[in-house]
């Protein structure tokens, strides 16, 4: 009776960091790692954990025996014990995926509040589905499969990120331990996850610059719930670096971790945060209802789908408009005539002052936008400076290494400003200009701009 560990005492455990974590959000410099606690299912009006449902559809299919030596509601558990006794494992695989396409489960309610918060552009999956790139479709893109997906695997192809986390140009969810498929491809039992954590040590099989990311931002784990081997192991692996020489911090949200007293006293050890207030879910909740009421939704087009945290939000694809602060109300009315065709727009209305942060998602915002509108005035050509300056020669920096047949900068003049005008640069001269009075825009320009976008969308659909 005196050797057995006793369950953490929950009120020794340091407060939560709520404020930490919602400003690292803010800086971007958080990587949520999901895990299974964050999937559930609604049958017969109420909600089960997914995984749980699918170890109970399999153990029906596969007739596993109620014998006791497996809970038949722990899907690895399950996994593991029907894989050490067949003589076909390979069919669980099978039939798991068959599984998942009768059930077809739409993304859970946390899943979707994860979303709900924009500053997160790069997440880890350790789950086969891909229910968390759905959920982020779904609450971003009105259910267009823009997400970027990628999966690792310990013998096909190494998948990396297509850039560093500032540079993506679309969110994108990577599936660490791989995507659900008919083949044995992906992990599902403790034996699977360790072949994977395997491969992800040896440099030859490692994303090289999703570990880059993993190693310089706050990584946030959401409903992993492993076992205490596997939690230390996988924990060391994304870091890679020994733990208690880190640079960055880890919080840990789950169903599993506080019921581990030796995972507890380790992750205390090395100051991990542990979240002790519920699980998984309930932890999302309280994230997302924070979050919320220092980022509230915008409560009309014209708040341009920015956040207040100084690193202004700007869908991929978006048409970048760039005024001098006396045109604002005039463009407005540009921004919301784009809107009102259907129209990704942006242009930024906040007071915060600018700084290199500031700078760096201007910058990121005009790489990723479809079109780039300078606002032409009296105004503009005569401040001899200016942020939109600046943003006039980021933007003539990309169109300089851009095919000439194809329009990327678009002047906008909303009076009687011409391209001869002073403070005008050269390079807007030689553009197709148009004419907008006080910023209204007319049919055929709406109706130009909506043929660009849309011949856009062809030529990136194309290169696929």
């Amino acid at each position: 009776m005196g050797d057995t560990p006793l369950k953490p005492d929950l009120n020794t455990q340091p407060e939560f960091p709520w404020e930490d974590l919602l400003l690292q959000i803010e800086d971007q410099r958080v990587i949520p790692v999901i895990g299974p606690d964050l999937l559930v299912v609604n049958l017969d009006g109420r909600d089960v954990p997914l995984h749980a449902h699918l170890a109970a559809t399999l153990a029906s299919e596969l007739e596993i025996a109620q014998q006791g030596l497996v809970d038949h509601s722990d899907l690895q558990q399950l996994a593991s014990y029907y894989t050490a006794r067949s003589d076909r494992p390979q069919r669980l695989y099978s039939r798991l995926k068959v599984a998942m396409q009768k059930l077809a489960p739409t993304p859970s309610r946390p899943l979707q509040k994860l979303a709900e918060i924009r500053n997160f552009n790069l997440y880890v999956s350790t789950t086969f589905d891909g229910l968390l790139a759905d959920a982020i479709d779904e609450v971003r893109f009105a259910g267009d499969q823009k997400t970027r997906r990628l999966a690792h695997s310990p013998h096909l192809r190494v998948q990396d990120l297509p850039s560093g986390k500032e540079d993506l140009s679309t969110p994108v969810v990577y599936q660490i331990f791989g995507p659900l498929t008919s083949s044995t491809d992906y992990a599902v039992t403790d034996e699977d996850m360790l072949e994977f954590i395997n491969a992800l040590q040896s440099p030859e099989r490692r994303p090289r610059l999703l570990f880059d990311e993993l190693r310089n931002n706050h990584l946030l784990f959401i409903g992993c719930s492993y076992s205490d081997w596997l939690s230390r192991f996988f924990l060391r692996t994304v870091r890679n670096e020994r733990l208690s020489l880190r640079h960055m911090s880890e919080m840990i949200a789950d169903d599993r971790t506080l019921d581990d007293p030796g995972l507890v006293r380790f992750l205390h050890y090395l100051a991990v945060d542990v979240y002790t207030e519920g699980g998984a879910c309930t932890f999302v909740d309280e994230l997302h209802r924070r979050w919320m009421e220092r980022n509230p939704k915008p409560t009309s087009p014209s708040l341009t789908r920015q956040h207040n945290s100084g690193a202004p939000h700007m869908e991929p694809d978006a048409i970048f408009l760039s005024y001098a602060r006396e045109d604002r109300d005039a463009v407005r009315k540009t921004f919301q005539g784009l809107e009102s065709i259907g129209l990704d727009a942006w242009f930024d209305e906040s007071a915060i002052e600018p700084g290199d942060d500031w700078d760096r998602n201007i910058r990121r915002n005009i790489k990723n936008c479809s079109l780039f509108m300078p606002v032409i005035s009296r105004n503009s050509a005569e401040r001899p400076e200016g942020y939109f300056r600046k943003e006039w020669r980021w933007a003539i920096d990309r169109a300089q290494g851009m095919d000439d047949r194809f329009a990327f900068i678009i002047p906008i003049a909303i009076d009687d400003t011409g391209p001869e005008a002073g403070g005008i640069p050269d390079f807007f001269q030689t553009k197709h200009w148009h004419n907008l009075p006080q910023g209204l825009p007319d049919r055929t320009f709406l109706e130009n701009t909506r043929t660009l976008v849309r011949g856009l969308r062809m030529r990136k659909a194309g290169l696929r």
